[in-house]
């Protein structure tokens, strides 16, 4: 399913979004609002809550998740990928955690693409450290297919290994050695 297209969805889903057409227009009509104010306001004001959020999340997860928990359902996973790293994951998807992170830096290391040392610093110098328990485990995606060159993806592209590799890495020229393998990795 493609949660852009609505001719993807299946009737009981499309049936219960219909009935509840009201609410997700007014959500989102007034989360854009919001929005807009928040980003044009001058002086700085802060965001304001959406009057419909409640209710929304409500709807969200007591009805829409229920129903496509069960179905498959299109995402995209940004971040920039040996050719080998890849092929696995086309295989068998596989979630960030550190243990996994320090394999893939190891793997690096036998490629030749980075030494010991800078494997041991990026390693350290780790998000997962500090933000384990939003990081650890999941795999992040989205539902719409964004251009590499999106404010939000671009980044992720630009280097190998996601945020958990480079996200905080403070020596630059490790952060250069990232950059060249990107170059050596997979656009996919």
């Amino acid at each position: 399913m493609d949660s852009w297209n609505s001719d993807a969805f299946d009737s009981e889903l499309r049936s219960v979004l219909n009935r509840h057409s009201e609410l997700i227009v007014a959500y989102h009509s007034e989360d854009s609002c919001l929005m807009f104010e928040h980003l044009n306001s001058d002086p700085y004001e802060s965001l304001k809550s959406n009057k419909f959020s409640q209710e929304y999340i409500r709807f969200l997860e007591k009805t829409v998740v229920p129903l496509v928990s069960y179905r498959r359902v299109r995402v995209w996973h940004y971040t920039r990928l040996l050719d080998e790293e890849a092929n696995a994951m086309s295989e068998q998807l596989e979630a960030s955690t550190l243990d996994r992170l320090k394999r893939r830096l190891s793997f690096l290391v036998e490629k030749c693409l980075i030494e010991e040392g800078d494997a041991n610093t990026i390693f350290q110098q780790s998000v997962f450290h500090s933000q384990a328990s939003g990081r650890s485990c999941r795999f992040w995606t989205t539902t719409i297919l964004l251009p590499s060159n999106d404010d939000g993806v671009s980044p992720l592209l630009s280097s190998w290994g996601g945020e958990s590799a480079y996200f905080w890495l403070e020596d630059k020229k490790l952060a250069s050695k990232l950059k060249k393998s990107a170059n050596l990795a997979s656009s996919r």
